[in-house]
């Protein structure tokens, strides 16, 4: 995931880089929703559990 050099010496990203980039970044977000949901599931649990207690 290193920076190309290019002759001129400035940096592009590695040709596929980007797309794999992205693609990781898109998994993250799935995950941090499915955490969201998971911790909003475990909110309403303990809330209604206190309020059986």
């Amino acid at each position: 995931m290193l920076p190309c050099a290019l002759a001129d010496g400035s940096l592009r990203p590695c040709p596929g880089v980007l797309d794999k980039l992205r693609a990781r970044l898109a998994r993250l977000d799935e995950r941090a929703d499915e955490l969201a949901q998971a911790r909003q599931t475990l909110t309403r649990a303990i809330a209604t559990a206190q309020r059986a207690g």
